[in-house]
């Protein structure tokens, strides 16, 4: 495993008995996680996670659990806009948002080499994350960042109308052991945002009322459509797999990735 520091979290193991369990904390109901396979970047990266006891934590809900881990962690939602554009100092513990669209990015605009990485696409979809998390700070600074959270749904249609066709091979039911916190958002507003974003060129000036009116929504939780679920659960906490058959499934797909 790479031992820089931008990627402490990854190399975090969790073995049983690592967290006390506080019952008030855990969250009622059923979500869904979809292991993306088509992200080659990270898609080994919750297979890792849970194939140790069935159990996957954020970044911060570590920290909260473990000193030593603490002392090397500063949460993203703490470090300043401009250092998670372009500075140099270790983010602590991550998760595959902010490895790909904020570590290579800030990597690539310092004039890093070597890169095999989609350049363009890398540093648009950074600027998005980083415009959208201006905007968490600016109208919900409790809400949890979607630069070190865990995503889930509370429906498997929202998966299909979120990546189109999703194997079913790749969903698992989980359920929200702990939370630090949670939040309920609706992922058409980030479409919104994101899709007249994607589209503008760099000489064009995209922001608007609109555009801003957006992020607004989406962090404040409003629904797009009161008549479709579309919502999506940033989660800083911990989750773990419902199903006990799923164990050996995350187990069977680590030993096939040779982790």
């Amino acid at each position: 495993m790479n031992s820089n520091h931008d990627l402490i979290f990854i190399q975090k193991k969790i073995g049983p008995g690592s967290f006390l369990m506080d019952p008030s904390k855990a969250v009622q109901g059923t979500f869904y996680l979809y292991i993306n396979p088509r992200n080659r970047n990270w898609f080994w990266y919750p297979i890792l996670q849970f194939s140790e006891n069935g159990f996957l934590p954020s970044p911060d809900y570590i920290a909260s659990q473990d000193s030593n881990f603490a002392e090397k962690h500063t949460s993203i939602r703490n470090i300043k806009i401009e250092n998670l554009r372009t500075g140099d100092e270790g983010l602590g513990g991550l998760t595959p948002t902010a490895g790909d669209y904020v570590v290579l990015a800030r990597k690539l605009r310092r004039g890093a080499k070597g890169l095999r990485v989609d350049k363009d696409k890398i540093l648009r979809r950074s600027e998005i994350e980083l415009e959208i998390e201006e905007c968490r700070r600016k109208y919900a600074p409790n809400a949890v960042s979607r630069l070190n959270c865990i995503y889930l749904v509370d429906d498997e249609k929202v998966l299909h109308n979120m990546f189109g066709d999703v194997s079913m091979d790749y969903v698992f039911k989980v359920k929200i052991c702990q939370q630090l916190n949670y939040s309920k958002v609706d992922v058409q507003w980030y479409h919104m945002y994101s899709e007249s974003r994607s589209i503008s060129s760099d000489d064009v000036d995209y922001w608007s009322i609109d555009n801003e009116e957006c992020l607004k929504k989406y962090w404040t939780s409003v629904p797009f459509d009161e008549r479709v679920n579309n919502w999506e659960y940033l989660v800083d906490g911990l989750i773990g797999l419902e199903n006990p058959k799923d164990l050996k499934r995350i187990q069977a797909m680590r030993k096939d990735l040779r982790l």
